[in-house]
Parts: C-alpha cells; sequence; structure tokens
C-alpha cells in the first residue's frame, strides 16, 4: 500500500509541476522548440478539459463495468459511526500509539522550514520560478520511479531501520537547502556584501547541478521514510479493523507534517508608502464673494423732431 500511494503521489505532483514548465512560454521556447512563440505547448484551459474527461470517463467506467463483492454473511457486521470513534478512541490510549503519535508530530520540525522556504527564497534571490519548475519535473520523474527500486530493500521485516537512516540523511539535505539560498543570490547577482560567498563566482548551469543534486538526495530520503513508515503502519494495524487504523495513523503523520509556525504580527515590517505624501495646503476662511454688479438700464431713446 505504501509503495502504490507513494507513486501516486510522485505521478500526481510530476504532472502538476509538468503542466507550470509546458504552459510558460519562454521555457518552451529555450528547451523545447527550435522556434520561439508567444504561448506555452499546454494551455490551462487544455490541461483542464484534457483531465476533466479522464474523471468523467473513469467515473462511467466504474459505474457500469465494474461490481462489488457480495459480502460474506458469516462475515461480522460492520461497525457504526459511533462504535468506529470509540474504537480509534480506545487505539489512541494506547502508550505505545501515543508515544508514536509524538514522533510523528515533532519528526519533521528539523526540516520543515527548509523544506517550505527553500524554494520560495531561490526564486526571490534572482532564479526564474519557470527555471526551477523544469528542474523538479524532470527530477519528479526520478520520483516515481524511486518507490518501485526502493521498495524492496526498504520494506521488510523491520521497516522503521529504513526509516531511522533515512532520517539524518533528511537533515543533511536541509543543510545543503540551508547552502543553495546564498549560492543563488550569488549567481544571480543579488548577493549584497556582507554574504557568506561574496567572492565567489557560480555559473548558473553549475548551480542548476547543486539544485539538482540537492532535491536527488532530498528524494531519495523522503522517498525511504515515506515507503518504510507506511510499510510499518500496515504491520501494526489491527486486521478487525480493517484501514480504520492506518487512516488514524496516517492522519497524525499528515498533521506532523502541516503543523509549521506562522508570521508573527509583531515582527512584521510596517508597510512604507512608495511615495511621500504631499502636505495638505492650510485651508483659511473663505473669501466672501463679491456682489455682482447690477445691470445699468437702457436710456431711453430720445424723440424724434
Amino acid at each position: 500500500m505504501g509503495l502504490s500511494l507513494s507513486l501516486s503521489l510522485s505521478l500526481g505532483l510530476t504532472l502538476t509541476l509538468g503542466f507550470l514548465a509546458l504552459n510558460d512560454a519562454d521555457t518552451c521556447n529555450r528547451y523545447l522548440r527550435f522556434e520561439p512563440l508567444d504561448e506555452g505547448i499546454i494551455s490551462l484551459g487544455g490541461f483542464m478539459a484534457f483531465w476533466g474527461y479522464v474523471f468523467i470517463f473513469t467515473t462511467l467506467y466504474v459505474m457500469f463495468f465494474k461490481r462489488e463483492e457480495k459480502a460474506d454473511p458469516d462475515d461480522e457486521p460492520a461497525e457504526g459511526v459511533v462504535d468506529t470513534y470509540r474504537s480509534l478512541w480506545r487505539v489512541l490510549s494506547l502508550p505505545s500509539v501515543r508515544q508514536l503519535a509524538v514522533v510523528l508530530l515533532t519528526a519533521r520540525a528539523a526540516f520543515g522550514a527548509a523544506d517550505a522556504a527553500t524554494s520560495l527564497k531561490i526564486v526571490e534571490y534572482g532564479m526564474p520560478k519557470e527555471d526551477l519548475a523544469f528542474l523538479t519535473t524532470l527530477l519528479g520523474s526520478a520520483g516515481v520511479f524511486l518507490p518501485a527500486l526502493m521498495g524492496r530493500l526498504v520494506a521488510g521485516h523491520r521497516p522503521l531501520r529504513s526509516w531511522r537512516w533515512a532520517y539524518p540523511l533528511r537533515l543533511l539535505v536541509g543543510l545543503l537547502y540551508g547552502l543553495l539560498v546564498p549560492l543563488s543570490a550569488v549567481t544571480y547577482g543579488t548577493a549584497g556584501a556582507g554574504s557568506w560567498f561574496a567572492g565567489v563566482e557560480l555559473s548558473r548551469p553549475g548551480f542548476a547541478c547543486l539544485v539538482v543534486a540537492a532535491v536527488l538526495l532530498h528524494e531519495v530520503a523522503s522517498t525511504a521514510m515515506f515507503v518504510s513508515q507506511m510499510a510499518f503502519f500496515s504491520q501494526v494495524s489491527d486486521p478487525a479493523m480493517g484501514g480504520t487504523y492506518m487512516t488514524l495513523l496516517n492522519t497524525v503523520s499528515n498533521f506532523g507534517s502541516k503543523v509549521r509556525p506562522g508570521p508573527n504580527p509583531e515582527r512584521r515590517p510596517k508597510p512604507q508608502p512608495k511615495h511621500k505624501p504631499r502636505p495638505k495646503a492650510k485651508r483659511g476662511p473663505k473669501p466672501k464673494p463679491k456682489p455682482e454688479p447690477s445691470p445699468k438700464p437702457n436710456p431711453e431713446p430720445e424723440p424724434e423732431p
């Protein structure tokens, strides 16, 4: 289950980033075309329409050609909603599950900031986001095949052993991401005088190679952790509860990956106006309106003699 889920997530991410790269005209003209054009290879409307038709045909196929197997009368009846939540509460009351929940909620705190902010800072310091999306798309294809290659090595009788050796590698990748940020400023000429690598000269292809190496290490470490984690969940789950046990553990794990410290409103700089406002002129008392002159009467014509 962990292998198929990892494959599907990697494939979905690759398709999304691939659309961003193929939708940009500059990226297509630079890497995929001989004659430049003003638009990308794939438009947003065509992308949405294609996957809309795929969803419709898939739904119709499942509706008309797939049949559910009839339940065995000897099986135990399924639990209701209230009984299911009671079972989940009993699972959460186990000491081992509580210890595992603490690990899942805090394990990603060491590299969450590096994973979330590195790409944003690199783009801020000059790297075009289309180039970053194109590199990520190429590396995302490697993320599709990595779970299939590492599945047998990672998932075994003791899958957490693989998780333990992949965690330090993930921390090392976080340090590499921290070095990529000042190197991006040096590469694209946005580094200040006090930068770590102020005297270093790095070409853009060389920086792209560093990004590729760091992202490949990240894919290997994250794939090993994810597949081994899902294999461990599958081993410890109670078969009597079906997928409810695994859903509970996955929910705790996903919650731990999404919780990040938000911005502090007290430290947020106040926005300053671009242009200084003009000083308003002091208004004095309004001048009294001048009286309009009364029209002069027309002189009467003198009688002719």
